[in-house]
C-alpha cells in the first residue's frame, strides 16, 4: 500500500489496485493446492467408496445371524 498522510482521500484506483492484489495472491495459491488433473481426484473417490463398501460388507456380515429354516 502507498503511504499516504491520514487527512488524504482513498481513490478508486487505490482500492482496485489493492482488490486486486489481493485477490491474485488468493487465486494464485488456489491454483497451487488444486489436483494437477481430474482424474486424481477420480481415483481417490473411487477408492474411498470402495473402501467404505467392503467396511459396511465386513460390518454386516459380523452383526448378521444366519437362519436356518427347516421344513417339517
Amino acid at each position: 500500500m502507498s503511504s499516504k498522510s491520514e487527512g488524504s482521500e482513498i481513490t478508486k484506483a487505490e482500492l482496485t489496485e489493492a482488490f486486486r492484489s489481493l485477490t491474485g495472491g488468493a487465486s494464485r495459491v488456489a491454483q497451487a493446492a488444486a489436483p494437477s488433473s481430474p482424474s486424481v481426484v477420480a481415483i481417490a473417490v473411487s477408492i474411498g467408496v470402495g473402501l467404505v463398501f467392503v467396511l459396511g460388507y465386513m460390518r454386516g456380515r459380523r452383526k448378521s445371524s444366519v437362519v436356518e429354516i427347516k421344513r417339517l
